[in-house]
């Protein structure tokens, strides 16, 4: 039994035994003042009287302290305990990536993480920082979704000597650079191709490069051609293949610059070509008080009112309500939260929504290449004023997701982030998980909103149906783009995430579920809008993990 099993370091009591590494071992211990479980990296103590090692552990932990990333494992403490050097950091249940390997991952769930890694190294780099050990034993997954760069103990402080190891190169050969395996000086741009070599093996369920030993390893990297990926796999596209291989090119100048460039043409290899089936316009224009579709049993319809008042705070406007499951349009300001009713969502279309109000100011043009973020929400810190976020209980940021919830029977409830730009030509991409409620109401994303009252609504239920749709608020009516279609490209049970991505370029609207291509739609008068995500009707929750515009 491991010695250190029952004891206590610190305000630390070890508890488990997780792995053992070349430099240290990881315990779970819990910490009792703060009742929670943490993960406790101990130095050997033979390796202790080391100075190197020592100098080495203890740069560990003053580099990775002072990293605050969503994407990087976070550090709560570090020093010494008992006579030992420890660094105590989050304890991950989800265990690493390389408890997912072995056989191809889905396109789109290997890009998703293998992006979030990047955006973790392109935050370290900017601040001098080279891992020089990505691979997936280093990436902890806190949830399928959520990826967490872990073990920085031989990051190299780029304008800082090199702390040298006796009889070995740092790193792990099936992931190394060649210059890396050289022995040569690395760059950022090293750690690109370590990262390219983890896509790979995703993909493919196998490293491009191993051998018997670790110096034929270690020659193949150096030397040896990159195994065309297709020898394991024919399905990706041709442009997520280019960008492979030039983040696994030999020569460092061939690679990206920048782990955020590596991300951005990852996204974009993946806009599909021309989308089936395509809707041509004119769309279907209908009344709003007449129902989008053919219900046997949809009670009447309520007659339009007089025109409401305008809103105040924490108040729900009156509706009216057609068919017995029908959808809603609602807006409501609250604490600087905006709500808005959906569409018709499956039966009934129902008055007209006020106006909304006018969100961030209009970007000037920026000279962001395709594929590059143009603005990702943060979900780790819900004090960062983003979203447009109320004071109840309806919308919250929490565990670095955004949990949009409908409270009132019959209501529907969108949220935007107010410091994103207007937009005219993007891509739009949303991960949203369906936490709970009925199935037979949509929920989504907005888009090319004019703060006037008119948006673009996408919308999937959990019932496998996807539709677009846009409001006009003058003259006030509903426009069916694409309606109800049964899609088997829709993730059905709950707690089971679906990507929403919207590809709009000029009249041009181009729509995707995970990955797949549904539809196309033509906006006969783009604009420069808002963008957000709107949830309807009582009891349904959402989670959203990712949220994102791009340049197409």
């Amino acid at each position: 039994m491991d010695p250190l099993i029952g004891q206590t370091l610190g305000q630390y009591q070890i508890v488990e035994l997780l792995g053992k590494g070349g430099m240290a071992t990881v315990y779970r211990a819990l910490q009792p003042a703060l009742g929670r479980s943490v993960a406790v990296k101990v130095l050997p103590p033979v390796l202790a009287a080391d100075e190197t090692f020592v100098a080495r552990f203890r740069r560990e932990a003053m580099v990775v302290a002072g990293l605050a990333h969503p994407n990087i494992l976070p550090v709560y403490d570090f020093g010494a305990f008992n006579g030992y050097l420890a660094i105590v950091m989050m304890y991950v249940l989800g265990g690493t990536l390389r408890m997912r390997l072995g056989e191809p991952m889905p396109v789109s769930t290997a890009v998703r993480i293998v992006g979030q890694v990047a955006d973790a190294l392109s935050y370290a780099h900017e601040r001098g920082i080279i891992h020089r050990d990505v691979k997936p034993t280093n990436i902890l997954m806190a949830r399928p979704d959520w990826a967490l760069l872990a073990d920085f103990g031989i990051a190299q402080l780029a304008d800082h000597r090199t702390l040298t190891l006796t009889g070995g190169k740092v790193g792990t050969p099936q992931y190394m650079s060649p210059e890396q395996a050289a022995g040569d000086p690395v760059d950022a741009r090293s750690d690109i191709y370590s990262l390219g070599i983890v896509l790979y093996e995703m993909l493919s369920g196998r490293v491009p490069f191993t051998a018997p030993t670790t110096l034929a390893t270690l020659q193949q990297q150096i030397n040896a051609p990159l195994p065309p990926i297709t020898t394991y796999r024919r399905d990706l596209p041709p442009g997520l293949i280019e960008v492979l291989s030039r983040a696994l090119a030999k020569s460092p100048a061939a690679r990206f610059s920048t782990a955020a460039e590596f991300h951005g043409a990852l996204e974009a290899a993946l806009e599909p070509a021309p989308l089936e089936p395509t809707i041509v316009a004119p769309p279907d224009r209908r009344s709003p008080l007449t129902p989008p579709y053919h219900i046997a049993s949809a009670a009447p319809i309520a007659p339009p009112g007089p025109p409401p008042e305008p809103p105040r705070k924490s108040r729900w406007l009156p509706i009216a309500l057609g068919g017995a499951v029908g959808g809603v349009l609602l807006l409501v300001v609250c604490g600087g939260l905006a709500l808005a009713g959906a569409t018709g969502l499956l039966s009934g279309l129902v008055a007209a929504p006020t106006a909304t109000p006018a969100a961030g100011p209009t970007s000037t043009p920026s000279p962001i290449p395709p594929g590059g973020v143009i603005y990702q929400a943060d979900f780790r810190n819900s004090a960062r004023g983003d979203w447009a976020l109320g004071d109840g209980a309806e919308a919250a940021i929490e565990d670095g997701r955004l949990f949009v919830t409908s409270i009132q029977a019959n209501k529907a409830f969108r949220v935007w982030p107010e410091r994103a730009p207007l937009v005219e030509d993007f891509i739009l991409e949303a991960e949203i998980t369906k936490l709970t409620g009925p199935n037979n109401y949509g929920y989504g994303v907005t888009f090319r909103d004019n703060g006037q009252g008119s948006y673009f609504f996408f919308s999937i239920t959990g019932n496998g149906s996807f539709k677009l749709e846009k409001w006009n608020a003058d003259p006030g009516e509903w426009v069916t783009y694409v309606d109800w279609t049964t899609s088997n490209a829709i993730n059905l049970a709950d707690n089971n995430p679906n990507v929403l991505r919207v590809i709009a370029t000029g009249q041009q609207i181009k729509l995707m579920i995970n990955d797949r291509p549904v539809a196309t739609a033509v906006d006969d008068a783009p604009i420069k809008g808002n963008t957000g995500v709107l949830v309807g009707t009582t009891g349904l929750r959402i989670a959203v993990s990712s949220f994102k515009i791009l340049q197409p």
